[in-house]
C-alpha cells in the first residue's frame, strides 16, 4: 500500500500542476478575444522589459565602480617612489572590488527566481494564444457543419418561405463568423510566432547572464586573494597585469546587450500589432 503511495506522488503531482495550469490560461481564454490579445500584449511588453532592468542598475553601477577602484589602484603604484608605501592602499582597492563582485555574483538568485517567474508567465501566454486558435479552429468547424446542413435543406422544394429565410441567414451569418474567425487566427498566429522569438530570447539572454555571473563569482575569488597576496608581495605590477585580463567581460557584456537590442525590436513589433487588423489584413506585420 505504501509503496503505490509513492508512486501515486507523481501522478498527482502532475495532474494538479496541469489542472492549475489550465486555469491560468483558462483566465485568458475566457475573455473576450480583444481583451485577452490587449492583455496578452501588455503582459509580453511589460514583463519582457522588466527582465531586461531587473537588478541592471545596480550591476552595472557596481561594474562601473570596480573600473574605477582598479584605475585608482594603477595610478597609486605608478605615482609611488617606495612600492611598500602604496601596497596596503592597493590591497584595500582589491578587496572593494572583490566585495562589488561578491555583490554582483549575490544578484543570481534573485535573477535566477524573477527569470524562471517570468518565463513561467509568458509561457501561459504563449500556451493561452494556442488554445485561442483552437478554439477558433473548433468554432470554424462547428459552424461549417451547421452552414453545410443549411444548404442542404435550402434545396428541399418542400420548406416554407420562414425557413428558407432563416437557412440563409445560417448560410451567410456563419461564413461571415467564419472569415471574421479565419481573420482573428492569422493575427493570433502572427502573434504566436512572436511570442516563441521573445521566448527564445529571453531564454538566450538568461544563459548569458548565467555566464557573467559566474565569471563575476570567479572575479571576486580571485581577487579576494589577490587582495591578501598584494599585502604580501612587492611585485604588484605582474599582478595587476594578470588581474586586469580577468575583469575584462566586455564581450560578454556586450552579446548580452546585443540579445536585448534584439528583444526589445520583437516587444516593438508585438506593441505594434492591433486586434483590428484581423479585419484588414494588409496591416497584418
Amino acid at each position: 500500500m505504501l509503496k503505490f503511495l509513492f508512486l501515486a506522488i507523481p501522478v498527482l503531482f502532475m495532474f494538479f500542476s496541469c489542472d492549475g495550469e489550465s486555469r491560468k490560461i483558462k483566465k485568458y481564454t475566457d475573455k473576450p478575444a480583444s481583451v485577452m490579445f490587449e492583455d496578452l500584449k501588455t503582459l509580453y511588453t511589460e514583463k519582457s522589459r522588466k527582465i531586461m532592468e531587473f537588478g541592471a542598475n545596480e550591476a552595472f553601477s557596481l561594474i562601473i565602480k570596480n573600473q574605477k577602484e582598479f584605475e585608482q589602484a594603477i595610478e597609486k603604484i605608478k605615482k609611488a617612489n617606495n612600492m611598500s608605501d602604496v601596497i596596503s592602499e592597493v590591497a584595500d582597492n582589491l578587496t572593494r572590488i572583490s566585495e562589488n563582485y561578491q555583490k554582483i555574483a549575490g544578484l543570481s538568485n534573485d535573477i535566477g527566481k524573477y527569470t524562471i517567474n517570468t518565463m513561467d508567465e509568458l509561457s501561459i501566454g504563449e500556451k493561452a494564444t494556442e488554445k485561442a486558435i483552437k478554439i477558433n479552429l473548433d468554432e470554424i468547424a462547428k459552424l461549417d457543419v451547421e452552414m453545410e446542413k443549411a444548404r442542404v435543406d435550402l434545396r428541399n422544394d418542400l420548406i416554407d418561405n420562414n425557413q428558407k429565410m432563416m437557412l440563409e441567414a445560417t448560410v451567410h451569418g456563419n461564413a461571415s463568423m467564419i472569415n471574421s474567425l479565419r481573420a482573428q487566427n492569422t493575427i493570433w498566429k502572427k502573434f504566436g510566432e512572436k511570442q516563441a522569438r521573445v521566448l527564445k530570447s529571453l531564454n538566450s539572454s538568461s544563459h548569458s547572464i548565467g555566464a557573467i555571473l559566474f565569471v563575476l563569482q570567479k572575479n571576486a575569488d580571485v581577487y579576494a586573494v589577490a587582495a591578501q597576496t598584494a599585502r604580501m608581495s612587492k611585485n604588484v605590477h605582474e599582478l595587476l597585469g594578470n588581474l586586469n585580463a580577468l575583469q575584462n567581460i566586455d564581450a560578454a557584456l556586450r552579446d548580452l546587450q546585443d540579445s536585448w537590442s534584439d528583444l526589445n525590436d520583437i516587444i516593438n513589433e508585438i506593441a505594434a500589432i492591433n486586434f483590428e487588423d484581423s479585419f484588414n489584413r494588409e496591416n497584418i506585420l
